[in-house]
């Protein structure tokens, strides 16, 4: 029998904390985007970067097709994409999913990193008019012309020539050292009707100590994790993602080294590496490089020195604003001295103003004699393609295809427990087309098609929704959405309701989601089901320097009941 659910009071109690208002805090900028990559392992790209004012380290939201929000940080930055990773969940966001990332305004304000500078109305020269020693100008009878009461001491300055003529930029090497980074928290219980205990908990840090040494960055960030399962069994876990030193990179050095534990820069989905990476930026600003070293295991204990791998990269982009490029890449791996896995990579990036964006990634393995359960000597096991546009006014478009398949290696612990021929035939592929349109008073109109083919059978689903501004409360945001879909083993329809609102206090997110479901094959007793989630959240700031995410949600599948309470915590300095 159902036990009183325990959530009520529990939701009701933690969101109905008082948040501190934040006091004197930066003035922030948001910034939307949206995941271009999240294909093998767990190397997820986003559409921003260095152009768009991101740094390494910073905070964003993913808000998933299903609600609810995903938190996650910047891990790596190039010039028109970012690397990042998840914290405290485990969903990976298919490519074409909106976040959100708040940017201060003050990186905008001044490149160069010094302040904005008043510029100061400087009189229009006479005609005929010449500098003088000083600076000033004279007129040919050798009378001076009225000028304001400022005086450039400049000698070589022009009128109307930038204000920062001149100013030549200082090396990194020449700067004094700085710490830069986060800290953050997250802790989430989730418990069932029989109080079994599904918990996680993670503390860490992410830091950047720049011009260590006078020579380049050193890079460290770690967690300490705790998950206790619903089998009762527990895990606490250090774990050291990343700790290296980076020298060059810079317009000063077209060489860039990097040694330790990282997540690669040139090709992030080749994962992380104990070893060394090399880059080199020619003339034409065309990009070559390698890597080598071992591959810590994907999970939370990262042990290493089981698999290794040595990896080259050809990047080419047509010019100093790199709208397009292209990147090919190799990967060798060896599991425990064995030759294991040759991967080829292949990257486009098409990324003009104001027109049609191009992401996509093609990975293909190469087999010899050894791969007893292929028949030919290459196959692509993944590749991803996305076509996306974003008007003026918000309004967008996009059509994304993907297709996944099991590669065959050595390495055995990370693949799913089948026997191999099944894994050969398994695959994936889908194809999806997301569509909104933004009107005049700030409402929304948006819906998606999906697609898909599978070993098992192939399978649909479809959602339609509209979004309006200003219910029930000024600034507030309510999405109402409807969905249905088929597929070989399960049959569903339903809705949801997401609104949203900022007050002085923060942001408060509330979702109800319902959705009847019918399961194939099942006894006629078990298949069918009503399934509820409830869910909600405060996005809050305390004390002016830490930012928080407070949530809690419900679920009751037909007379199986959970919930979960969680927070997310972090301060960036």
């Amino acid at each position: 029998m159902l036990r009183p659910l325990p959530l009520i009071p529990l939701l009701c109690l933690a969101l109905s904390l008082p948040a501190l208002r934040a006091q004197g805090g930066e003035e922030m900028k948001t910034l939307n985007f949206r995941v271009t990559s999240s294909g093998q392992g767990k190397a997820i790209l986003i559409d921003r970067g260095l152009r768009d004012g991101i740094q390494k380290g910073d905070a964003l939201v993913l808000h998933p097709r299903q609600g609810g929000a995903l938190n996650a940080r910047i891990s790596s930055v190039s010039s028109r994409s970012s690397s990042i990773i998840l914290i405290g969940s485990q969903r990976i966001p298919p490519p074409g999913t909106r976040g959100e990332i708040k940017i201060p305004k003050s990186r905008f304000e001044d490149k160069s990193g010094s302040s904005p500078k008043e510029v100061v109305p400087v009189a229009k020269e006479p005609k005929g008019a010449t500098p003088s020693a000083e600076g000033q100008t004279a007129t040919k009878d050798g009378k001076e012309p009225d000028v304001p009461s400022w005086r450039n001491k400049d000698r070589d300055y022009r009128t109307g020539m930038p204000l920062l003529t001149g100013m030549r930029p200082r090396n990194p090497k020449d700067r004094e050292t700085r710490i830069t980074g986060s800290v953050y928290l997250f802790a989430d219980l989730t418990l069932d009707q029989m109080d079994a205990d599904n918990s996680v908990f993670r503390l860490g840090t992410q830091m950047t100590v720049e011009n260590f040494l006078q020579y380049g960055d050193l890079n460290f960030s770690g967690e300490v994790n705790y998950a206790r399962s619903y089998d009762d069994s527990t895990n606490m876990d250090l774990l050291v993602r990343e700790l290296s030193y980076v020298m060059g990179g810079n317009r000063f050095d077209n060489h860039r080294l990097e040694f330790g534990r990282f997540l690669q820069n040139a090709i992030p989905e080749f994962q992380y590496l104990d070893g060394v990476e090399w880059g080199y930026r020619m003339g034409n600003s065309n990009r070559v490089g390698a890597s080598i070293g071992f591959m810590p295991e994907p999970d939370n204990d990262f042990e290493s020195f089981s698999d290794s791998q040595i990896a080259v990269y050809y990047e080419w982009v047509n010019g100093l604003a790199e709208v397009l490029s292209l990147t090919g890449a190799y990967q060798k791996t060896f599991h425990q001295g064995t030759a294991d896995r040759d991967l080829v990579l292949a990257k486009l990036r098409y990324s003009p103003d104001d027109a049609w964006n191009i992401n996509g990634s093609l990975w293909v393995d190469i087999y010899d004699s050894r791969d007893q359960t292929r028949d030919s000597a290459v196959e692509i096991t993944e590749t991803w393609l996305s076509f996306n546009r974003l008007w003026e006014n918000g309004s967008g478009m996009d059509l994304t295809y993907r297709h996944s398949a099991f590669p065959e290696i050595v390495r055995k612990e990370f693949l799913p427990p089948f026997p191999p021929t099944e894994i050969a035939v398994s695959k994936y592929d889908r194809l999806t087309w997301r569509g909104w349109k933004v009107y005049a008073d700030g409402s929304r109109l948006h819906g998606r098609v999906m697609g898909f083919t599978d070993q098992d059978g192939a399978g649909w689903s479809v959602e339609g929704g509209h979004e309006w501004a200003d219910w029930f409360q000024t600034a507030s945001r309510t999405d109402i959405v409807f969905y249905g879909g088929s597929g070989a083993t399960v049959n569903s329809v339903g809705g949801r309701i997401d609104y949203r609102v900022p007050t002085p206090s923060g942001n408060w997110n509330w979702l109800y989601d319902v959705s009847f479901r019918h399961n194939v094959d099942i006894a006629d007793d078990r298949d069918d089901f009503l399934q509820h989630r409830l869910r909600g959240s405060h996005d809050f700031q305390i004390m002016d320097s830490w930012e928080a995410h407070l949530y809690s949600e419900a679920r009751l599948w037909d007379v199986e009941f959970s919930w979960s309470i969680g927070i997310f915590i972090q301060r960036n300095f």
